[in-house]
């Protein structure tokens, strides 16, 4: 059986994305952000993104690509969006 992740105990506020989804089981989310930051700054890129908006989908709620990787839409994100 496929081990679930856990749920978030609380919407997230104005808290770093990265360290939100590394206190709430969603390390891998972060490793992939931490990749694609990792790119932009060894390619010398200014590149800033609010991680949020990312997490909460593209359009009709799909899941948006960065850099060529797509990230999952949260929930707790879209709650954040609103």
């Amino acid at each position: 059986m496929a081990k679930s992740k856990p749920r978030p105990a609380a919407q997230p506020t104005s808290t770093d994305a990265r360290k939100w989804l590394r206190e709430n089981g969603y390390d891998d989310v972060a490793d992939l952000i931490d990749e694609v930051m990792g790119e932009w700054a060894a390619s010398g890129a200014r590149t800033r993104r609010d991680w949020w908006v990312t997490l909460a989908g593209g359009v009709d709620g799909k899941p948006a690509t960065v850099n060529g990787r797509e990230f999952p839409v949260l929930a707790c994100a879209q709650r954040r969006q609103n």
